[in-house]
């Protein structure tokens, strides 16, 4: 089902009294789109209406200055983009994932494919860019982004093809213990910097 909120009593009113511009609020309500079924077309579509979002929500203060209004229209950006999101990926997990490991050939930890899945569909996670600046924020200043990965990783793990893919790449071994094990073999002791490994005997 098609998020719907274009005629929603007071959306607009509710974001202008926040502070945005009209003419941007009307243009963001305006971009909902009609998903059509086609990957290329919806997630063009869908990535106008994200970026318009990141937009308004640019234009709000900071999350700790945030006066009543700005906290309401944030939350409901965030709210209408994530419904398209799930929308977006109920309609197309299958196509996207296939898209990220080149149709099961290779091999995505969580970290990866979310980070991935921004460049293939600008908006549908989190770029690497907002998630540094995010990170670099106390816990009560954070926008949630990791919210986002959340909506795509659990569509990929209901998935019973994807998500035993993933579940498969994720018990791979990572590709830096590659070089580890080699050292450890050849000293018997492996500094990783936050424990030690070593052989006696």
């Amino acid at each position: 089902m098609q998020p719907n909120f274009k005629n929603t009593p007071n959306a607009a009113t509710l974001l202008v009294n926040a502070g945005l511009a009209v003419n941007d609020v009307n243009l963001w309500i305006g971009a909902l789109p009609t998903l059509r079924g086609d990957f290329a077309y919806d997630s063009s579509v869908c990535s106008t209406f994200w970026d318009l979002g990141k937009r308004l929500r640019g234009q709000l203060s900071k999350k700790r200055p945030r006066n009543p209004n700005e906290t309401t229209a944030n939350e409901y950006i965030h709210q209408r983009e994530r419904e398209l999101r799930e929308h977006f990926l109920d309609a197309h997990i299958e196509k996207l994932y296939d898209k990220l490991t080149n149709c099961g050939s290779k091999f995505l930890r969580v970290e990866d494919l979310v980070t991935e899945a921004a460049q293939i569909v600008p908006g549908l996670t989190p770029n690497a860019e907002a998630l540094a600046t995010e990170r670099r924020l106390l816990l009560k200043d954070k926008e949630g982004l990791e919210i986002d990965h959340g909506i795509l990783l659990s569509r990929v793990l209901a998935n019973p093809v994807s998500g035993r893919h993933l579940c498969h790449a994720m018990l791979l071994p990572r590709a830096e213990t590659v070089g580890l094990l080699e050292r450890f073999v050849k000293h018997g002791l492996v500094d990783l910097g936050t424990a030690t490994v070593s052989k006696v005997g």
